[in-house]
């Protein structure tokens, strides 16, 4: 087994929690020491979920979205059309976008 991590393994059944592991990894990559916080305990870090934003969440922009449409988003944007947007649960048109593996 090629370790990687600054835990020390004893043997291959030895198991690591992810958060310590991408934080082993995160720190070797940028030779910097990583802080993780718990999301709950961030204070003024997440949008509030408005009205706006849910009723700017409409077919046309979901479809952009699920179709990869980066020249209609542009044009929507273009248009002043907010995609400050997202659903009733606070995900956005980025958080979509990642889920399905968006590249583009």
């Amino acid at each position: 087994i090629k370790q990687y991590s600054k835990v020390p393994l004893n043997d291959a059944n030895d198991i690591i929690e992810p958060v310590i592991k991408l934080q082993d990894i995160l720190e070797q990559i940028t030779m910097t020491t990583v802080r993780t916080h718990s999301a709950l305990d961030l204070q003024d870090f997440f949008m509030d979920v408005t009205p706006e934003h849910i009723s700017a969440y409409t077919n046309d922009v979901i479809t952009a979205v699920h179709e990869q449409d980066i020249s209609k988003l542009r044009e929507m944007h273009s248009n002043n059309r907010t995609l400050q947007c997202c659903n009733r649960f606070g995900e956005s048109i980025i958080h979509m976008a990642c889920r399905r593996g968006a590249v583009k």
